[in-house]
């Protein structure tokens, strides 16, 4: 997943949302650290 993908993902999830369950939170999350990872790794092939 890039950095974009995972963005939109968390824009789209995230939209409208007035109550969070546990379970969004937990996919929030996973979300999260897939764009963490999506940016890490775009900084690493840059340097």
């Amino acid at each position: 997943m890039t950095a974009a993908d995972a963005n939109a993902a968390i824009r789209e999830f995230v939209a409208g949302r007035r109550v969070w369950t546990p379970a969004d939170l937990a996919e929030l999350a996973r979300l999260r650290r897939a764009w963490m990872s999506a940016m890490q790794g775009s900084v690493t092939r840059a340097a």
